[in-house]
């Protein structure tokens, strides 16, 4: 489990002097799923979306389940793709991840959004700190 704890050292006035965050990271995997949508479907996939989310949050193992939009701003690198979804996703382990692409409701999902989809693009990461060179 990832967690944050703080340290402050403080005078007898009150001020913080010191600050130190601790950070214990739990080897875990972060999925970047990009999902294409068909033209004029995004009204429907997003209802799709909603109902589904929550069945994911509940899965043993899920960190983090969490469809996301393209957010315009004025940054110049930013693409913006607008029949895009993209899935941020924290699992356990690559196991639970697994466990989860065979779940009934992910099977009931895939069906309902045969066609709406496009294509799907996944990326399977691991935290810089789990990395040995």
């Amino acid at each position: 489990m990832l967690y944050q704890g703080c340290i402050a050292a403080l005078t007898s006035r009150g001020t913080v002097i010191h600050y130190l965050k601790i950070w214990k990271i739990k080897p875990m995997i972060h999925v970047i799923a990009t999902i294409y949508i068909e033209n004029k479907m995004m009204g429907e996939a997003l209802k799709i979306y909603k109902t589904f989310t929550p069945l994911v949050n509940k899965e043993k193992g899920c960190l983090m389940y969490l469809p996301t939009l393209d957010h315009k701003t004025d940054i110049q690198t930013q693409k913006i793709e607008d029949s895009v979804i993209t899935v941020i996703e924290k699992w356990e382990n690559l196991e639970r991840f697994k466990d989860h692409l065979v779940a009934p409701h992910v099977i009931r999902f895939r069906k309902r959004m045969k066609s709406i989809i496009k294509k799907v693009s996944v990326k399977i990461l691991k935290n810089i700190s789990n990395t040995t060179i």
